[in-house]
């Protein structure tokens, strides 16, 4: 078995970013591509960023805390990616698509207002509570144009949370080790965020998504543990993602600030 992936890795040019010879190697190796980026909860989020980056004609973007699998593929634009380190696979398979830079987000190694939009993406749980205000400050800082931050809010998705990593206990024998820093730093609520956006960023006006249907975004994740890497499964609720993207909930898994920059 582990010859016939590396012959079929071969074929594919998986390792390197030339294209393979022949129609049937090039699209296998597309449709492998795109399927190691179309997770459903994953593109839930990312969508609705990509159209607030395009309605605002954003070139230069700079994402903290997301590594190799950020918003590069659903953009299909080169993105610098700042964290404290990278999968070295994960980063052949974004090829130019992602530029990336070791630094934390306390510490952005740019100067003021760098990049166009600067975006953290479900970043900010992770962080202890005191240290949130100052990570967005420094966001606002490097960004001249948009600011997006997205993140679980309040005790609905808390208990959401926890009954995920219940299945994810009972499927793998171990708790998810991102639910369980969301557990030792705490979700935040939606109001705190947006009065760290408004102090980070007075000039600035917010719009707040409501992002993923609390239900939706368990039946995504939990069918992620229970049959994961299914090329069909992905097919089948990519229409479903694309649609649910669109959809501003009041009961939502998380939340998306948006901020722009007045001119």
């Amino acid at each position: 078995m582990t010859g016939l992936r590396t012959a079929v890795r071969r074929w594919l040019h998986w390792e390197d970013t030339t294209e393979p010879a022949g129609r049937a190697a090039r699209a296998v190796r597309r449709y492998l591509r795109w399927n190691n980026d179309w997770y459903g909860s994953h593109a839930l989020r990312y969508l609705p960023v990509v159209r607030a980056l395009r309605r605002v004609g954003a070139r230069r973007v700079l994402e903290v805390g997301s590594g190799d699998r950020g918003v590069a593929p659903f953009l299909g634009a080169p993105v610098v990616a700042v964290d404290l380190d990278f999968d070295p696979e994960g980063l052949r398979r974004a090829g130019p698509l992602v530029v990336p830079v070791r630094a934390r987000i306390h510490a952005l190694p740019f100067a003021p207002a760098a990049f166009d939009a600067v975006l953290a993406i479900d970043v900010l749980e992770h962080l202890p509570p005191a240290a949130r205000a100052s990570a967005v400050r420094e966001l606002g800082r490097v960004a001249s144009r948009l600011v997006v931050v997205a993140v679980p809010c309040g005790d609905r998705a808390a208990r959401m949370e926890a009954r995920l990593d219940r299945v994810h206990l009972r499927r793998f024998g171990i708790a998810n080790c991102w639910l369980a820093e969301h557990r030792q730093h705490g979700l935040p609520e939606a109001t705190d965020i947006a009065r760290m956006l408004g102090a980070a960023l007075p000039d600035g006006r917010l719009t707040v998504l409501g992002n993923a249907p609390l239900p939706l975004w368990y039946a995504l994740e939990a069918l992620d543990v229970a049959v994961p890497r299914n090329y069909a499964r992905r097919i089948l609720t990519g229409g479903l993602v694309r649609l649910a993207s669109h959809w501003n909930t009041r009961l939502a898994y998380r939340h998306i600030f948006i901020v722009e920059r007045q001119p």
